[in-house]
């Protein structure tokens, strides 16, 4: 495995907003992690560690010398964070890596530049935010570490991997790999036992979402931890669920499209998400409605010209079936 990764690596570093705004405020009026626990530090793996609490997981990584933290959840839980960082070290956070531009993981970004903290991300991440200041951020909130596919960074005597998984939940997300504790934090690249949101104002799309899920699969083993932007800790087996998941919905969505079926037809369906709904993936941000209009959005949207025109005929003759059986 540590070979295959080696070669795996060298091969990736060689190769070198309407919606997302409603999505930000949204999800911290609601509060929907405030509502269902306090911030809280614990270990996930050698000097690897998660804080759970109000917005997405954060992940930090102690060093001889000081702190790479990953994400940092909104700006009101610095305070809460830095105490139960704190109780594992009281060295400095030298670095912070912003998975991708949502509020939820980015919303202390400022309170950490203060600190001296230096701030790294996506070079998208940064273009994000700076188009999005006129909304009160900072430009001090701003990476100003950024790179395009993917970085090495020596983080004292270790290597720490990020790499850009394109198009995914953003056109800005980075996964990020520590080998030493063999821990990976996916930010909302993966969220675990709940349905993504994939953010199409932000350049998201289904199919960059399950080409980022085979991606991380092709680095991690059985062993790997993996810290979920949202959600419990994960395994290689969770990520596997969501990307059979993500493929039994859209099989049964292109069957109703193929009926003739409407999207609202469609959305309404309840039984096309009902296994997965009763498992709780719809408990989430995203509900089981919302996942079903994302995914056929996606599928309709890569039709070509020839398939709409069909669909559209199908839709009619649909209808007038619906029609003679009143008649």
């Amino acid at each position: 495995m540590k070979i295959f990764f080696k070669v795996l690596i060298i091969g990736l570093i060689s190769s070198n907003y309407v919606f997302a705004q409603d999505f930000i405020t949204e999800a911290k009026e609601n509060e929907l992690d405030k509502a269902k626990k306090t911030i809280t530090a614990r270990n996930v793996s050698g000097n690897t560690y998660i804080i759970t609490g109000e917005g997405g997981n954060i992940g930090f990584h102690v060093s001889e010398n000081g702190i790479l933290m990953v994400d940092n959840q909104f700006d009101d839980s610095t305070e809460k964070i830095l105490e139960e960082v704190k109780k594992i070290s009281d060295k400095p956070i030298t670095y912070l890596i912003n998975t991708h531009h949502h509020g939820d993981h980015t919303g202390g970004n400022e309170n950490m530049a203060a600190l001296g903290t230096k701030i790294i991300a996506h070079e998208n991440v940064r273009n994000n935010m700076v188009k999005r200041k006129g909304d009160g951020i900072p430009y001090s909130a701003v990476p100003v570490i950024t790179f395009s596919e993917n970085m090495k960074l020596y983080f004292d005597s270790q290597e720490i991997f990020a790499f850009h998984v394109s198009n995914a939940h953003t056109n800005g997300d980075v996964v990020i790999y520590f080998p030493q504790t063999n821990v990976m934090h996916t930010g909302d690249a993966f969220v675990n036992k709940t349905y993504p949101f994939i953010d199409i104002e932000s350049g998201g799309t289904l199919e960059g979402y399950m080409e980022g899920l085979d991606k991380m699969l092709m680095i991690i083993n059985k062993t790997t931890q993996i810290i979920p932007g949202h959600g419990p800790l994960g395994t290689t087996l969770d990520i596997i669920a969501t990307k059979n998941m993500l493929d039994a919905i859209s099989t049964k969505v292109k069957i109703e499209i193929s009926k003739g079926k409407t999207e609202e037809e469609i959305v309404a369906n309840e039984d096309i998400t009902k296994y997965y709904d009763d498992q709780g993936y719809g408990n989430g941000f995203i509900n089981s409605e919302k996942i079903r209009r994302t995914i056929y959005n996606e599928i309709v949207e890569g039709f070509d010209e020839k398939q709409k025109k069909l669909m559209e005929l199908q839709k009619i003759n649909s209808k007038r079936k619906q029609e003679d059986k009143k008649n």
